[in-house]
């Protein structure tokens, strides 16, 4: 019988930092200002994959919400406010 591999449900400190690509004492802080949700389990912390992915999906939206009210001459499109690419 072969043993299935299943997707984690959650991951360490460390792991969610290697995937977020920052330090792990920012994962702490970020858990400890209530931006991003953790479980403890037994003796250590937990950071459940969906609490990672709605992290960045609510990160995402936050500069999503910026860009959309700063955008030059009022033009939500944003055609201006990207640099435009030069093609040689």
């Amino acid at each position: 019988m072969t043993k299935q591999r299943f997707k984690p449900l959650v991951i360490s400190v460390e792991e969610a930092a290697e995937v977020l690509g920052v330090g792990r004492d920012l994962i702490y802080q970020l858990i400890s200002s209530g931006r991003l949700r953790s479980l403890k389990i037994g003796s250590r912390r937990k950071i459940s994959v969906k609490a990672l992915n709605d992290f960045v999906d609510q990160e995402e939206m936050a500069i999503l919400g910026d860009q959309a009210t700063n955008f030059p001459s009022g033009d939500s499109s944003g055609a201006e406010w990207y640099p435009k690419v030069v093609s040689k």
